[in-house]
C-alpha cells in the first residue's frame, strides 16, 4: 500500500481500463522526458478526470498554471 498522500502524489486503482495489477500513484516529483522509442507496448489508459489531477500536481510542482484545469 501506498502510505503517501502528497498532493504530487496522484493515486491510480487497479482497473481494466488502466491495466495496473496494484495500488500506484504518479508522483509528479519524478516527471522526466523519454524518448517515445523506449516504449514497448502499451499498459493501458488513465480517465479524463486522473489526467486532469495529474497535469495539476505537475502544475504545483513546476509552479506552472494550466488554464484549461
Amino acid at each position: 500500500m501506498i502510505a503517501r498522500s502528497e498532493i504530487w502524489d496522484i493515486r491510480l486503482s487497479p482497473s481494466q481500463r488502466n491495466g495496473l495489477d496494484k495500488l500506484s500513484a504518479v508522483d509528479a516529483f519524478q516527471v522526466r522526458s523519454v524518448s517515445e522509442k523506449r516504449f514497448v507496448r502499451r499498459r493501458g489508459h488513465v480517465t479524463a478526470d486522473q489526467m486532469d489531477d495529474i497535469m495539476a500536481a505537475i502544475g504545483i510542482v513546476l509552479e506552472i498554471d494550466f488554464p484549461d484545469l
